[in-house]
């Protein structure tokens, strides 16, 4: 087995800097989720898987956007590393665009949170679509922070353990 050493981290102000903004609007997205959305949690993904368990072990109905948290992150995961791909293949770098990605969806999480208004039905459409788009601004940083900012600390720890598998599966596809 070859010894394969990651590569050494950027400690420039400005990457530091960026990873501060990162880990702060993957804590301020999930309590959003969570306080807001009844308990969705946007950044940290298994937790959702958890607290599924604990409603359907509970007898208590499940709440669609935990159901459809999962593989909504996972499939972004997918496409983002498809979209970074290309923009490598034409030469271009991947950090500025995937920061725009994550920003757009951040807008949509804000704008579908502020429409949907307080008191909300966890299984309301707008409130489903406002969790997803929080899931994919959250799926988009997780991917960005490993395939931009390589060698970085995650800015989103629990979740990034299984980002990897995802992340990295694309050598299933032919991609080194």
């Amino acid at each position: 087995m070859a010894l394969v050493l990651a590569p050494s981290v950027n400690n420039s102000p400005a990457v530091q800097a960026l990873l501060v903004a990162l880990s702060l609007t993957a804590g301020c997205t999930d309590v959003i989720g969570f306080l807001g959305l009844n308990g969705l949690f946007t950044a940290h993904i298994t937790g959702n898987l958890v607290v599924l368990a604990a409603h359907v072990v509970a007898g208590d109905p499940a709440i669609f956007s935990y159901i459809l948290s999962v593989p909504v992150f996972m499939l972004v995961l997918f496409l983002t590393r498809l979209f970074a791909r290309a923009l490598e293949r034409a030469g271009l770098d991947t950090l500025g665009p995937l920061l725009l990605l994550q920003l757009l969806a951040l807008a949509a999480f804000l704008v579908l949170c502020v429409t949907a208004g307080p008191r909300l039905d966890p299984n309301a459409a707008t409130v489903v679509f406002a969790g997803m788009f929080g899931v994919v601004a959250m799926a988009v940083q997780n991917a960005l922070v490993q395939i931009s900012l390589k060698g970085v600390p995650s800015t989103a720890v629990m979740t990034t353990k299984r980002d990897p598998f995802h992340v990295g599966s694309r050598r299933g596809v032919g991609w080194r």
